[in-house]
């Protein structure tokens, strides 16, 4: 009889115990990623057809949608280390400004009502709704986290924000993450507590009136009325012993990072969970700044390092370094939002950078069949794919060399 692999034996022991029943999808694709690619593959194919056939027979909600998850990411671990540009899986974040015109929809709608009436070709209205919303979810039935954001706009000028994040969990058990400038929070305390939100990241970009002035251009006023927002949040928070984990942004630059020690004791002082510290950009994607943290500059990694050693056994407490630039980053490669992130706008239009949402030929609709393998995600794949040659590789755009998602400098995460 032909030897059973010592690597299923050993799979098969921990799946009947109840800790690896009741193991979340992430942690069992975690575990599974230690094991032989031969043996993930001939896992996967026996059990495919399985899962789908008992897919099928489940009724349509939330278990049905985790499958779709775990098949997803089954798909993405058997892949993940080659980087094709064409990919058999879906992506796994989905970013969205809800609360604005996104910046894929023609400057010309710019003026319509944000409730569509009025509109001369009965152009659907600019912001998601909630039903435009389940419907975008059910094109993404594989989506983990949700991850809302503005510009012009705070998410929460939305009405139906919170709705969208309670309706992500309860269809799939999808975490939504929300960033705010915390201006308006004193308005959704009680329904950010009682939502199925997972994070909340304020926008404070300093840790006193004077520095925010300086940094936004905003009156001092607004700092306060930003922290006494916080402040009240976190207090009753503590109150209903809510589990959101509720974050902090702070923007570094050359006149500010040595005051890096005493931004971090703010934020642990206040309660929060995270501290997230952004290196300076300037307003126009394609412009560099002096002001910006640069690897080359004299003693700035060393700094970086001590700042990291000092903060990364801090318990119950989470800092995230600014990464920091290159003066020259034409032949950086290291963006993966090609390869697990999709932007979705009002339109459903889609594309494959979170950040400057770059377009590349048409706009692809998230309705398109195989949308993830469209030219733009294409010509992305092949820009920062390690397999290809720099010497015959697209260039790198130009909002990608000044872009932090595309170093891997300082930044990780440091957790206690």
């Amino acid at each position: 009889m032909k030897e059973l692999n010592p690597e299923l034996i050993a799979w098969s022991e921990k799946r009947g115990s109840p800790q690896f029943a009741a193991a979340p999808i992430r942690v069992i694709i975690i575990g599974m990623g230690k094991l032989s690619k031969e043996f993930l593959q001939s896992l996967f194919l026996s059990g495919k057809s399985k899962f789908q056939n008992l897919q099928a027979s489940i009724k349509s909600g939330l278990w049905c949608n985790r499958l779709s998850q775990f098949l997803n990411l089954v798909n993405y671990t058997l892949n993940a280390l080659q980087h094709p540009d064409m990919l058999n899986y879906g992506p796994f974040y989905l970013h969205m400004t809800p609360a604005e015109v996104h910046p894929l929809v023609p400057q010309s709608l710019l003026e319509l009502p944000s409730n569509g009436s009025g509109s001369p070709l009965n152009l659907p209205s600019q912001r998601v709704n909630l039903s435009s919303f389940r419907f975008l979810l059910d094109q993404l039935p594989s989506i983990l986290c949700i991850e809302f954001s503005g510009k012009a706009h705070d998410p929460f000028e939305h009405p139906d924000l919170l709705q969208m994040v309670d309706y992500a969990f309860h269809y799939n058990g999808a975490e939504s993450l929300i960033h705010t400038d915390g201006l308006r929070l004193d308005e959704f305390t009680d329904a950010i507590l009682k939502s199925k939100l997972r994070t909340l990241v304020i926008n404070l970009i300093a840790h006193r009136p004077s520095s925010y002035g300086l940094l936004s251009g905003q009156p001092f006023a607004l700092f306060v009325t930003i922290l006494e927002n916080v402040k009240v949040l976190l207090h009753r928070r503590r109150s209903c012993r809510s589990k959101l984990s509720v974050e902090l942004r702070m923007t570094i630059d050359l006149h500010n990072y040595h005051e890096i020690p005493a931004m971090i004791y703010f934020a642990k002082d206040l309660g929060v969970n995270a501290l997230h510290l952004d290196n300076y950009l300037p307003r126009d994607i394609t412009m560099k700044s002096d002001r910006s943290l640069y690897r080359h500059q004299p003693d700035m990694v060393k700094y970086f390092r001590e700042i990291e050693q000092v903060y990364s056994s801090e318990s119950g407490f989470k800092v995230y370094l600014p990464k920091l630039l290159e003066p020259d980053m034409s032949n950086y490669r290291h963006c993966r939002d090609a390869y697990n992130t999709v932007s979705v706008d009002s339109e459903f239009n889609v594309s494959a950078c979170s950040q400057h949402q770059l377009l590349y030929g048409s706009l692809g609709k998230i309705w398109d069949e195989d949308f993830f393998n469209n030219p733009m995600y294409q010509w992305l794949r092949a820009v920062f794919s390690s397999n290809t040659d720099p010497a015959f590789a697209p260039e790198v755009p130009l909002a990608c060399q000044v872009c932090p998602r595309n170093t891997p400098m300082l930044g990780s995460t440091h957790k206690g």
